[in-house]
Order: structure tokens, then sequence, then C-alpha cells
């Protein structure tokens, strides 16, 4: 069974959506949006468990001038687009369900160390905290 991780892995097609059941959400909030997905690392203080699995899961990186012979790499480009740029808010373009700019902060100093290079929420993969420690609970059975 391949999972979205084994096929991210594997450099295999799949795709990071965002889907509105409810009706209430038609035309989504910065707020709305922040309540599902995060694209910044948590706080360490006030959720290790959170951090940790972000830090392991949820990080891309580095790559680019800082390791041109990742994987990612294509004609001397990340080919995921990392890393992002800092957004004060999350946005959704203009047709409104196309793509979402999500927030990342670059207001805190938190940030993942890989070696010596400094990996902060620009090289954060978006994710939704609650399902992403709901899956590392079903890894443990």
């Amino acid at each position: 069974m391949f999972t979205l991780s084994n096929l991210k892995k594997r450099e295999l097609p799949h795709a990071h959506i965002l889907i509105w059941l409810n009706t209430d959400y038609k035309n989504p909030s910065s707020e709305d949006i922040d309540k599902f997905v995060s694209a910044e690392l948590p706080n360490v203080n006030t959720d290790p468990e959170g951090y940790q699995l972000i830090e392991q899961h949820m990080i891309h990186g580095p790559c680019g001038v800082d390791r041109p012979t990742n994987s990612c790499m294509k004609n001397g480009e990340c080919s995921k687009t990392s890393a992002r740029q800092f957004c004060c808010s999350s946005s959704v373009d203009k047709d409104g369900y196309i793509y979402i700019i999500y927030q990342r902060s670059n207001k805190n100093s938190r940030c993942i160390l890989n070696g010596d290079i400094r990996l902060d929420n620009r090289y954060v993969v978006p994710y939704n905290l609650e399902l992403t420690k709901k899956k590392k609970g079903s890894h443990q059975r």
C-alpha cells in the first residue's frame, strides 16, 4: 500500500489538495484556512510533540544553493518551488479555489537546523496538525 509519504519519497504523482465540503466555506477567509492548515513551525515550548512531528515529516530542504545535489533540484532550481516567501496571512488566489498561499511568519525565531543550515517557516510543507498527530498514533500500534 502506498501512502502520500511513500509517493512523495519515490517522486511519484500525488497531489496536495484542500477541499471545502461545507458550503459555509465557499469563499474561505484567512482565518478559515488557518483553522485547518498551517505552514509554520509549532512552538516547541507549548507543543513539543507537534514541533517534533513537523520537524521530522513536513520540512522541505535544504536545497538550492545550500544543497544543489538534492533530488528535488532540476536545472539548478528546486522543482518543488521551495523556499516559499514569508507571508503575513493566508489567502486564496483570485479564482478562489485554485491555489492557496499560506501564512508563513518571519516574526518568530523558530527554525530547524539541518547540519549548519537554518530552515525556517519558508521550508515548512503545509500540514494539518491534528491529522499529523493522528497519523503518528496509527503508526505506533
